[in-house]
Order: C-alpha cells, then sequence, then structure tokens
C-alpha cells in the first residue's frame, strides 16, 4: 500500500463503516462531519479498519488471501459512501488492518494513526443500542470511548443534525480530570464559536430503602433542598475556576446546577434536550474509565443521548 500522506494538523478522523448495518448511522455521521467542516474549516479524513474477525462476519468466514483482497475493495466502498452522503471535501480513505482480531487491538490502531495525524477528533457512529441487543455500543464505540487519548464525538441513527455545534453543554462533577477536560476542549470549542453550558448535577447521598419514604415527605424534600444548598456553596470556587477559564479562552460559558434527585445521566440528558444543546460533553480519562460521571454516566448518557456526544480526555 502507499505511503499515507500526513495529514495538517487539525484534521477529523472519520470511522468509518462502509457496510454498516443501519444506513441511517452513517447519514447521521455525514451531517455532522459536514458541521465540523464547515465551522472549523478542518479536513476530514475517512479511516476503516479491518480485522481478521470483522472480516469473518461479513464475508462469511473466506480465506486469509481473500481478506487483502476485501481490503483493497474497501476505498472504493467509502467512495461510493461519500458519492451517496453527497459529502465534499473529503480525502483519500485509508484502511488499517488489524490481524489480531480483539477489538482493542483495532481500537489502538485508530487511535494511534489519530495521534500520528495530529489529529483533533474521531467522528465515529453508533447503534445506541440497549441491553443485549447493543451490538456497537459495548463494542467498537465504546472501546473507543474509554481508551482512546483523541477527542471523540459519537453519532447514532437517533441524533439529530444541527447546522452548527453552537450551543455546547459540558457535564462536570468538578473534579481535577474533569477542569482538564474542560481546558483541552476549549481551543476547539472557539474553532466553533461555541458557547458553553457548563452543568453540574448534584449527587445525593445514597438512601437505604427503608427511609426512601421519609426523605420523599415534606420534611424529607426540605433536608434535601437544604443539602443541595450546602453543596453549592462549596462548588462556588470551582464554578468560577471553570467560568475563568473560558473567558481566557475567549469562549462565553455560564454554570448551571441541576438538585434533582434522578440520576446523573438523566439530568444531563433531560436538561440538553430542554436547553436545545448541539452537542454534549462529557470528560474522561485516558485507559478504563473509573469515576461515577466518567464511567456509567457516560455509557448511559451514549446510549441514551438523540444529541451528538463528545468525549473529551482529560490528558493535560
Amino acid at each position: 500500500m502507499a505511503k499515507q500522506k500526513q495529514l495538517t494538523a487539525g484534521s477529523i478522523i472519520w470511522a468509518v463503516d462502509p457496510a454498516a448495518e443501519d444506513p441511517k448511522v452513517n447519514q447521521k455521521v455525514a451531517g455532522a462531519l459536514e458541521t465540523l467542516a464547515s465551522q472549523t474549516g478542518l479536513e476530514i479524513k475517512p479511516v476503516t479498519v479491518i480485522t481478521e474477525r470483522q472480516n469473518e462476519l461479513l464475508v462469511h468466514m473466506l480465506e486469509r488471501a481473500e481478506l487483502w483482497s476485501y481490503e483493497s475493495a474497501i476505498p472504493d466502498m467509502v467512495m461510493a459512501l461519500i458519492k451517496k452522503l453527497k459529502l465534499k471535501n473529503i480525502k483519500a480513505p485509508v484502511v488499517l488492518t488489524s490481524k489480531d482480531s480483539g477489538r482493542r487491538n483495532a481500537v489502538k490502531k485508530l487511535v494511534d494513526f489519530a495521534k500520528k495525524q495530529k489529529a483533533s477528533m474521531i467522528v465515529v457512529g453508533s447503534h445506541s443500542r440497549k441491553g443485549l441487543s447493543k451490538l456497537f455500543l459495548g463494542s467498537f464505540a465504546e472501546t473507543l470511548c474509554q481508551s482512546s487519548t483523541v477527542p471523540i464525538l459519537v453519532v447514532n441513527p437517533k441524533t439529530a443534525s444541527p447546522s452548527e455545534f453552537k450551543n455546547i453543554l459540558f457535564a462536570t462533577d468538578f473534579s481535577e480530570p474533569s477542569v482538564n477536560s474542560f481546558k483541552n476542549i476549549l481551543p476547539m470549542v472557539k474553532k466553533m464559536r461555541g458557547k458553553v453550558t457548563i452543568l453540574h448535577q448534584v449527587e445525593f447521598p445514597l438512601i437505604p430503602i427503608s427511609e426512601y419514604e421519609q426523605f420523599r415527605s415534606p420534611s424529607g424534600e426540605v433536608m434535601a433542598k437544604e443539602y443541595a444548598k450546602r453543596q453549592k456553596k462549596l462548588f462556588g470556587a470551582k464554578m468560577k475556576r471553570l467560568q475563568d477559564l473560558a473567558k481566557a479562552a475567549g469562549v462565553p460559558a455560564k454554570v448551571m446546577i441541576e438538585d434533582k434527585m434522578q440520576a446523573v445521566s438523566d439530568s444531563i440528558v433531560q436538561f440538553a434536550n430542554q436547553q436545545k444543546m448541539d452537542v454534549i460533553v462529557l470528560p474522561t480519562q485516558s485507559g478504563p474509565v473509573s469515576s461515577v460521571l466518567l464511567g456509567s454516566v457516560a455509557q448511559q448518557v451514549l446510549r441514551s443521548s438523540e444529541i451528538p456526544v463528545w468525549i473529551a480526555q482529560a490528558s493535560k
């Protein structure tokens, strides 16, 4: 294969599956790519990673020699997809091969390529399925979100295609990794000419089932409100820190504190829908996620959001 040309720093990698089961996935991704390219001026590079396992699923366990034949056909498949989606100003497709069938190896192959190309973001489609039927999330896309050191934008078939990524929701637990993630998104947000709403959902202490009804009583609601009020005061300095970072970067930002007694993931998605946000930003650390916000919350938001989700790394 010919030597791959170095992309301009700041390019966007499109992790494309030309044989996606649901055509809506690629349609929605195309909409997001067009918006990103228009707002940022960054070039789009389609990249497909093929593994032996994936090849077995797609071509019914053909011989190894035919794997490389399938590999050579992928650029034409991607170009046909680009034409069908009416995408413009897309660079020539790149095919990366992973002889190891493991999912993490395929993800590593893609991330290493993106880092080498100094990409600003990887855009990936997902089926956003729940439970036992989640074929894609829980596999490549979710593994990519968990382990990539390059920012990820996840789009699913239900995702609305905004004309611009301007109203940006950043969900935070005010932890240091979250602050680092916030710093890292500011250059891209500025390039998008976007504005950020910083959202924190007050996390209430776990309540024993035996005391739950009492907590929901009028006196219990008063206690909950007082707890939320104290939490808001505690976060005052941290809220100002994020606002100061945004101001220094030339990005408009405001802070919103939610104190509803509900799951953090539900609060994030509901707020984003009600406020008509264009994208939800979730902080994460490279490697397996660990904290509540960076782990299960992110997974639930990814699987339920009808708004694109931007996974922002905390690396300094």
